[in-house]
This record gives structure tokens, C-alpha cells and sequence, in this order.
């Protein structure tokens, strides 16, 4: 009985202050691999006569953005920190390869497209999957706070 208890005790001190009875710490768990960014295109349309944006992405976090309209063109650049990329990563290891390849837009309605690990995904804005719309919106995010180049 005073044996079980003792066990008891022990399995408590261990699973409550991850120690052992020795003073040595518990082992710490595998750290959890994080996904690695791969490089990704975006172009996005918002109708006929609009503008258009097409974003690239490297592997090592370099962002290129050019903004047409008309006659009219805008580039920025960006080199994405090491959150940025594990965030973006993350973004799209979180059901990117369960999308379908389209997501119908209207005639004359909005278009994005997302390329990533060579898988396309086109979409519009009325049916758009909440993966795709959060790459979409944090892509977005990082071309507003990048430079514009002279």
C-alpha cells in the first residue's frame, strides 16, 4: 500500500513540476517543425477597366509588388522578416492544398489568384475560402507597409 501511494506521489510531483524525483527536469518535447516558406505569386483584378497587382514572393522572404493602371504603374519591394515568412508559411500550410483550383468570380468582378508550391488557386471575393482570403489579406498587409522603389 505504502508503495502504491509512493508511486502516486511520484507520478504527481512529475506531472505537476515536469521533474523527477532525481532533480533532473522532464525532457522537453520535440520542438514542432515550422513549415517553411516556398515562393508565391498573387495577382488580384477588382474588375474591368481596374487596376491590377501582381505580388512575388521568394523563398528567402524578397517581396516585389507592381501596381498597373493604364499608363500608370507603382513598384514596391520588401524583404519580409523571419515572422513575416513563418507567418505567411503557417497561413498557407493551414488547408492550402485542400483548396479546389477555382472559386468562380462574376464576369466583371474582382479576381485574385494565389500560386503557391505550384498549386493555383483562383477566386473572387463573394466565394472565397477563409484560407485564401487570410493569404490574401496578409499579403496584402505586407505590400502596403513595403517601399515603393523610385
Amino acid at each position: 500500500m505504502q508503495r502504491m501511494l509512493l508511486n502516486l506521489l511520484l507520478a504527481f510531483f512529475v506531472a505537476t513540476f515536469g521533474i523527477w524525483v532525481s532533480g533532473t527536469e522532464a525532457a522537453d518535447p520535440a520542438p514542432a517543425t515550422q513549415p517553411v516558406l516556398r515562393s508565391a505569386v498573387f495577382y488580384e483584378n477588382t474588375g474591368y477597366g481596374a487596376p491590377t497587382l501582381t505580388v512575388t514572393i521568394s523563398s528567402a522572404g524578397e517581396l516585389r509588388s507592381i501596381w498597373r493602371f493604364g499608363a500608370r504603374s507603382e513598384e514596391r519591394k520588401a524583404m519580409l522578416t523571419d515572422a513575416q515568412q513563418a507567418e505567411l508559411a503557417a497561413l498557407f500550410a493551414d488547408g492550402w492544398e485542400s483548396l479546389d483550383a477555382r472559386y468562380p468570380a462574376p464576369p466583371d468582378g474582382p479576381l485574385y489568384k494565389i500560386t503557391y508550391a505550384a498549386k493555383t488557386v483562383e477566386a473572387s471575393s463573394l466565394k472565397t475560402p477563409g484560407v485564401f482570403e487570410r493569404v490574401r489579406i496578409k499579403i496584402s498587409e505586407f505590400v502596403e507597409a513595403a517601399s515603393p522603389v523610385k
